[in-house]
């Protein structure tokens, strides 16, 4: 079986999600640069995906994250993007370097002051998502991701669903949470 390892990047996540089907993460007429011609609000200045380019990144000595207002974000739900054995195939949405990876895992979490998650996806602050990247590794086993993993069976096409229990997230990332990016972007 093979285990997953993570690399942790953390995304701040606001406004409205864009639906549509004609759109992919794969270079093509219908790639991430084509968007903003099909679907105007893709073409903002904080529009997700984004590529981080570590070398340009400036980080401070010190840093640390803090909710001043104590803000409350309720996690509502888990989902994956994921593509082929190589990152030349549509998996991870956001890219560092321009390097995409297989799997990229998103747990979408609203704030606590808007009654639903319904009601704070279209307001500014009212999404946050925590993503982290994955990458493949050969392991006898992972059992941090065999509940997961015996249910792939039931989601073999996209827009497929189904329920886990007794699903700990947190064992599913990385256990050193200190290093992450932040944005305030798109869904």
């Amino acid at each position: 079986m093979r285990a997953l390892v993570l690399l942790l990047s953390l995304f701040l996540l606001g406004g409205q999600a864009q639906h549509g089907s004609d759109w992919t993460y794969s270079e093509g007429a219908l790639d991430e640069a084509h968007w903003p011609q099909h679907y105007p609000a893709c073409g903002g200045q904080r529009q997700s995906p984004i590529n981080l380019q570590r070398t340009k990144i400036s980080l401070p000595s010190t840093m640390r994250m803090t909710a001043a207002d104590g803000t409350v974000y309720i996690a509502q739900q888990m989902h994956f993007h994921w593509g082929g054995a190589s990152s030349d195939i549509s998996g991870s949405e956001h890219t560092v370097d321009g390097i995409r990876h297989v799997i990229e895992i998103h747990v979408v979490h609203y704030n606590s002051k808007y009654k639903s998650y319904d009601i704070a996806q279209d307001a500014p602050d009212g999404l946050a998502v925590l993503a982290a990247f994955v990458e493949v590794k050969n392991y006898p086993e992972n059992t941090y991701y065999s509940n997961f993993i015996s249910h792939l069976a039931n989601i073999k096409y996209p827009g497929q669903r189904t329920t886990l229990t007794g699903l700990d997230i947190q064992d599913m990332l990385p256990r050193n949470l200190q290093h992450y990016y932040t944005y305030h972007g798109s869904l």
